[in-house]
């Protein structure tokens, strides 16, 4: 084997590995925003998980302050309701608790 059918080898295995990284990094280039994207979706899931919990919560409370409210006007409007007073501050307290 000659210097020159030498080289030429030499030249067409490093030409193919160009071809080679060259093709990886097109295929890489162009998958990379859909890995980048599904990490993204993954997160926003996570937040809008968290955020549904969150509301929930919320709802839970608003509706147990708005049972206080009515124990409250129900006592103003009768004057005689001071069980249910009692109940629902209770209930308020266990509520406030679990949080």
């Amino acid at each position: 084997m000659d210097i020159t059918s030498f080289l030429k080898t030499l030249l067409e295995i490093c030409g193919g590995i160009s071809i080679l990284g060259g093709g990886a990094t097109v295929i890489w280039s162009m998958l990379k925003p859909t890995v980048n994207l599904r990490k993204r979706v993954d997160t926003l899931e996570e937040n809008v998980n968290k955020d549904y919990k969150s509301i929930g919560e919320l709802k839970a409370m608003q509706a147990s302050m708005c049972q206080a409210l009515i124990a409250i006007i129900d006592h103003e409007i009768t004057g005689n309701n001071i069980d249910g007073l009692k109940k629902t501050k209770s209930e308020l307290i266990k509520k406030l608790s679990e949080e």
